[in-house]
C-alpha cells in the first residue's frame, strides 16, 4: 500500500507543470524537470523507508563543516547586476530578459530563491495599469510555481488578449488548467497549438487532456504515433528542433527537451495503465536526453535501483 500511495503521488506531481516562459522548448523542459524530481522523490522515499530502522542522523562535529555553498558572485558582478536591475525599471525588454534568465536558472539549478529575484525585477511593471504581455507571462509562471493558479490564469488571459498568437501563453494556460482539472478549457488551447503549427507540443498537450478524461488508451496511442513518426526520419536527415517531412507532412522536429517532456508524459500515462516497467523505461530515456539538469542528476542514481 505504501508503494501504491507513493506512485499515486508521483503521478500527481508529474501532472504539475512548471512552465518556463523563454521559449516553448524551455517551457516543456520545466515539465520534464518536475517529472524527474517526482520520480526521485519516489526513490528517496523508498530508500528512506527501508533504512529507517537504525539510521542515525548526521551531526557534524567540526564547527567548520560546510552545510551548503550558496552562489554569491564577485562584487563587480553584483554591482553590474544592480545596475541592470535599475535600468530594467524603465526598459520592459530588459526586464523580460533579466526575469527570463533568472527563471531559466531557477529551473535548471533547482534554486527557488531565483524565482524571488525574478519577481523583484517584474514587480515595478506588474504594479502598473498597463503591462506588456511578455511580462505578464513571466509573472504568471512565478504564480503557478507557487500554486496561485487562479491569479496565473488571470494574467495569462490578459496576455492572450494582447497577443492571441502567443504560443507560450497558450501552452502555459493549458498546462495550468490541466493541473487544476479544468480539462474542458484546456482542450481549446491544446487544439490552438496544433492548428498554429506547434504540432508536437499541441499533441502532447491534448494527450494529457485525453488521459485525464477517460481516454487513456487513445492518449497513449497518440503519443506512440507521434514518436513513431519522429523515428521514421532517417538519423542522417534528423535535425533536432528543425522542420522535417514525415509521411508527406511537414512537422516541427522536437528538441531534446521537448522529447524528454514527451517521454515523461508517456511515463505518466503508462503508470496510470499499470505498465510500470514501461514507465521506468520512458523516464530513463527522458533523463538521458537532459543529463545536465540538476533534476536529472538528482534522479539518475535511482534508475538502477
Amino acid at each position: 500500500m505504501h508503494v501504491r500511495r507513493v506512485i499515486t503521488g508521483v503521478i500527481a506531481a508529474m501532472r504539475t507543470i512548471a512552465a518556463s516562459t523563454i521559449a516553448l522548448p524551455a517551457l516543456v523542459a520545466s515539465a520534464f524537470a518536475l517529472s524527474t524530481l517526482a520520480v526521485s522523490a519516489l526513490a528517496v522515499s523508498a530508500a528512506a523507508a527501508s533504512a529507517a530502522e537504525g539510521a542515525a542522523p548526521l551531526r557534524p562535529i567540526d564547527p567548520g563543516f560546510v552545510v551548503a555553498k550558496l552562489p554569491g558572485g564577485s562584487p563587480r558582478a553584483r554591482d553590474g547586476s544592480a545596475r541592470q536591475f535599475e535600468l530594467s525599471r524603465s526598459d520592459p525588454q530588459l526586464a523580460a530578459q533579466l526575469a527570463g534568465t533568472l527563471l531559466e536558472q531557477a529551473r535548471t539549478s533547482a534554486q527557488p530563491q531565483l524565482y524571488g529575484r525574478a519577481e523583484s525585477v517584474l514587480a515595478p511593471w506588474i504594479a502598473r495599469p498597463a503591462v506588456p504581455a511578455p511580462l505578464l507571462i513571466l509573472e504568471a509562471n512565478i504564480l503557478q510555481q507557487r500554486h496561485e493558479f487562479a491569479a496565473a490564469i488571470e494574467l495569462l488571459d490578459r496576455a492572450i488578449a494582447q497577443n492571441p498568437r502567443s504560443g507560450q501563453a497558450r501552452l502555459m494556460r493549458a498546462n495550468v488548467r490541466i493541473v487544476t482539472g479544468d480539462y474542458e478549457h484546456a482542450r481549446p488551447d491544446c487544439a490552438w497549438l496544433m492548428g498554429s503549427g506547434e504540432q508536437w507540443t499541441g499533441s502532447v498537450c491534448i494527450a494529457q487532456v485525453l488521459g485525464s478524461t477517460g481516454q487513456l488508451e487513445r492518449a497513449r496511442a497518440l503519443l506512440e504515433r507521434l514518436m513513431a513518426g519522429d523515428a521514421a526520419v532517417p538519423s542522417g536527415q534528423r535535425q533536432t528542433g528543425q522542420r522535417q517531412t514525415v509521411q508527406g507532412q511537414t512537422v516541427q522536429g522536437p528538441t531534446a527537451e521537448v522529447l524528454a517532456w514527451t517521454l515523461s508524459v508517456r511515463a505518466d500515462l503508462a503508470l496510470r495503465a499499470g505498465a510500470l516497467p514501461e514507465a521506468q523505461d520512458m523516464l530513463t530515456r527522458a533523463v538521458s536526453l537532459a543529463p545536465t539538469s540538476d533534476y536529472a542528476r538528482l534522479a539518475s542514481p535511482w534508475w538502477t535501483c
